[in-house]
């Protein structure tokens, strides 16, 4: 069965957010609300009938389209099931549209592709009750919860983006 290079406006949302939540890699950045926010112009590559999808962050510099990293985006890559072996995922790669003069994707921390940089990357597994994630937590981590705890820090949610707009284009904009 062959690979599918597909528009935005040709994928099933339905079918491709059930395969990033069934994934044994599942993120948040791969459903398509969140590529639409951070990548309007994304397309994909999909493998039989959503068994296998790639989101490709599509950006036009100059008309030109290259295939990049989308800022707020940690990670992307193939999505699927079963973890890819490493030929599986070199096939998939393969279809990546030659009309993209650039490729720069952070693959999930699972995908194994020859030859690729490694980057650090902690993830904390949230699988375990929260007294036992807790009890691994460093002596700096209980210190900090506790002042926060005795300040009254909490989180509130709200639509106001404006304070982490600003901080955004205090700090990166400029990049």
């Amino acid at each position: 069965m062959p690979v599918k290079h597909l528009k935005r406006n040709q994928i099933n949302d339905d079918k491709w957010n059930k395969a990033v939540k069934e994934a044994f890699n599942p993120l948040v950045y791969g459903l398509t609300w969140y590529l639409d926010a951070v990548s309007p112009l994304w397309e994909a590559l999909v493998y039989g009938d959503y068994e296998v999808i790639m989101p490709l962050p599509i950006k036009k510099r100059m008309g030109i389209s290259q295939i990049l990293q989308p800022l707020f985006t940690q990670q992307l890559g193939a999505f699927s099931k079963v973890e890819l072996s490493e030929k599986a995922l070199s096939k998939l790669l393969k279809n990546i549209p030659t009309s993209s003069i650039k490729t720069d994707l952070h693959f999930h921390n699972e995908a194994i592709i020859k030859g690729a940089t490694r980057r650090s990357n902690y993830i904390l597994s949230l699988h375990k009750p929260y007294d036992e994630i807790k009890k691994n937590y460093n002596q700096n981590t209980k210190r900090n919860l506790r002042r926060a705890s005795e300040n009254a820090f909490e989180i509130q949610e709200t639509q106001n983006t404006s304070p982490i707009i600003k901080t955004f284009q205090s700090f990166k904009a400029k990049q």
